[in-house]
């Protein structure tokens, strides 16, 4: 296909590093002009598991845990979705880990949506 870029940002003076994440938008239809959806396993944006990481409570410290792929993604998508494994973190611990890591990077916090396979057979694919 064909990509067009409509705006770009010098951002050499800028101190702060920001990432991105770069997506493919739409082209026609009722979604025109929106990112087409994804969604990433956990383990994409987190060095741990969630639960691991949050073992000492609620929320835990897992600010170290991000990778850089997940910082991009909390600065890049609305909503974020996450494949989760079952038995693992809970939507309580994503929702506070997710809303401290933002706060963190100054960012403001996109919706979660967390995905769990229907049981331990389903794979990531039809999840």
């Amino acid at each position: 296909g064909s990509f067009k870029v409509r705006q770009v940002i010098d951002l050499a003076d800028l101190s702060v590093q920001r990432l991105g994440l770069c997506l493919l938008f739409h082209k026609t239809g009722d979604a025109r002009e929106t990112p087409a959806t994804v969604s990433f396993e956990a383990s994409a944006i987190l060095r741990e598991p969630l639960g691991v990481l949050c073992a000492d409570g609620p929320a835990g410290n897992p600010h170290s845990a991000w990778t850089e792929m997940g910082d991009a993604v909390l600065g890049s998508l609305d909503p974020l979705v996450v494949l989760e494994d079952v038995g693992r973190a809970s939507d309580f611990q994503w929702h506070a880990a997710v809303s401290q890591r933002c706060s963190e990077l100054g960012l403001q916090v996109p919706q979660i949506q967390i995905s769990r396979p229907m049981g331990a057979t389903e794979s990531k694919l039809a999840q």
